[in-house]
């Protein structure tokens, strides 16, 4: 139970174990901690579908909807306080209700799993490429979390050590002394097939990075990114993607415009920083608040 709704009826979320024919490690496997992101769901379904138990080493624990009450609503956030899960870790028992259920699924994520894969998607602002999310401190948790992320058969991967990840269960695991990726693909409001695949592919990579399952093929090695960041605009109107996703970006190359109902560009956005990978885009022609996310890069220079 997460919490309670104002009827006093249980806030829950739907769980499906796995457990292999041969001892092994647990893995904490969980999606829509944003409502709309659909994509996690379907390839856990998807992955258990196929599995072969015979062929599985240890247990698999499936957090279906992290979060139920934006899954509800078809929300990215908690409606009933406006805050994000996914910056709401390790949480709080007395917190309001995004940190109660932050803090339930966390405690006990750690006490029966020795690592955390989170599954997501843009849902429907972004646009996702096929990416990996984690944070290696150097420490013996953070440089397996690596070693996973760079298993899953995705081209990008990116270190995230920015403070504004803090907040995110992948770093809570970390930070706990248990390797976590966090696996980006889709979005734009939008499922297709290739998404799921994606995540399945990054699923079963991980259960053979942890010897749950056979060692998958070898994947190309993929680009390692220093640093995710988040880029927001500073007026409000209609988003228009100027660039491609998965683009390189020099520093103060544009991606994107803002124009107000008479077509009129507000602002044109451009990479602030250094040589960049475009890994998340505005679904095009959206409209947006000043101060939304408009996109998010990944530091390849």
């Amino acid at each position: 139970m997460l919490g309670e709704y104002p009827d006093g009826t249980e806030i829950c979320a739907p769980i499906a174990i796995a457990t292999g024919a041969r001892p092994g490690p647990t893995m904490w496997l969980q999606a829509c901690v944003h409502g709309p992101e659909l994509v996690g769901p379907l390839a856990i379904s998807r992955f258990l579908g196929e599995l072969d138990l015979q062929r599985f080493s240890g247990t698999v624990v499936c957090l279906l909807a992290a979060n139920p009450i934006a899954f509800r609503s078809r929300d990215r956030l908690t409606i009933v306080d406006g805050q994000n899960l996914n910056r709401s870790y390790p949480g709080q028992t007395d917190g309001g209700v995004t940190q109660r259920m932050a803090h339930v699924a966390l405690t006990a994520a750690l006490e029966v799993s020795d690592a955390l894969v989170d599954l997501h998607s843009g849902g429907d602002h972004l646009v996702c490429s096929y990416h990996i999310i984690y944070r290696n401190d150097g420490g013996a948790a953070g440089k397996k979390s690596e070693e996973m992320a760079s298993g899953l058969g995705a081209p990008q991967i990116c270190n995230a050590m920015s403070p504004v990840f803090d907040g995110a269960a992948f770093a809570c695991f970390v930070a706990s002394g248990r390797p976590a990726v966090l696996v980006e693909s889709g979005g734009g409001a939008t499922v297709t097939q290739v998404d799921i695949e994606n995540q399945v592919r990054a699923i079963r990579g991980a259960c053979s990075c942890l010897g749950m399952l056979p060692a998958a093929s070898a994947a190309p090695p993929p680009q390692i990114g220093r640093e995710v960041a988040l880029i927001h605009g500073e007026r409000g109107g209609i988003f228009e993607p100027m660039a491609p996703l998965e683009a390189v970006l020099e520093k103060g190359d544009e991606f994107g415009r803002i124009r107000n109902l008479y077509g009129d560009t507000l602002e044109i956005c451009r990479n602030p920083f250094g040589r960049a990978r475009l890994i998340a885009l505005r679904r095009a022609y959206m409209p947006i608040h000043a101060g939304e996310e408009v996109a998010e890069i990944s530091h390849i220079g």
